[in-house]
């Protein structure tokens, strides 16, 4: 199992079939008020927050589903930073400036209710997550739909498709990354409020990394011979 996010980069460049320091980006180009964590991950596999090579759908491999913003997106409100979001910004995830490791906040619970929050109030709650772990979590999640993008669409009916790729992802049985918080500090799916969405496993051999929904396969995986393909 991935015990932060040292093993995270470690298992990222392994995942990609590169060397170590091939993903990296400068430290001259990332702002001074980074937290810890968020500034670890950009010297380590920042590449993959950026339109790069190592896709062929145009897509980052960090930002295939939701994304971790590549340095340039970067935004300030007041003393938080927003470091990701939803694909189409329904919802982000902001944490304090600076720090050794701050805790997440997200809007998801804004976008569940759509109602609008009491005068002096924020709609940016804590998900119950530290962001060093947000970061491998969300990390992890953008490889599988990333390797999702990279495998050729199937026809055909869409329950029978769901149904076998579940069943298909029942094969990677190693746990590598269990019972993490998402945005869920409201409903997520059928997982209630804070209560851990996201658990990730992969096959014996290594090739498969599987997304789990609370205990149930997703049905979402990806083969890592397809991620190699794009490297």
């Amino acid at each position: 199992m991935l015990a932060g996010l040292d093993d995270f980069f470690d298992f990222v460049h392994e995942w990609f079939g590169v060397p170590r320091g091939s993903l990296s980006l400068p430290s001259n180009t990332l702002p001074p008020i980074l937290p810890e964590p968020l500034q670890r991950l950009y010297l380590n596999i920042g590449r993959l927050t950026e339109e790069s090579p190592f896709s062929d759908n145009g897509c980052p491999p960090l930002g295939t589903q939701d994304c971790i913003y590549p340095p340039k997106w970067l935004k300030t409100f007041g003393n938080m930073i927003e470091f990701a979001a939803e694909n189409q910004y329904v919802w982000s995830a902001r944490c304090p400036i600076g720090g050794q490791d701050p805790p997440v906040f997200s809007n998801w619970s804004w976008v569940v209710s759509q109602e609008p929050f009491p005068p002096g109030e924020t709609e940016f709650l804590p998900i119950g997550a530290v962001l060093s772990e947000f970061l491998v979590t969300i990390g992890l999640q953008e490889l599988v739909f990333h390797g999702l993008s990279m495998r050729p669409h199937v026809s055909g009916d869409v329950s029978e498709k769901v149904r076998r790729d579940r069943a298909t992802s029942l094969t990677a049985k190693v746990p590598l990354w269990i019972n993490h918080n998402f945005t869920n500090c409201a409903d997520w799916g059928d997982i209630p409020p804070n209560k851990p969405s996201h658990s990730f496993y992969i096959s014996d051999d290594g090739e498969m990394l599987a997304f789990y929904q609370g205990e149930e396969p997703s049905g979402c995986y990806a083969l890592r011979t397809d991620a190699r393909r794009t490297t």
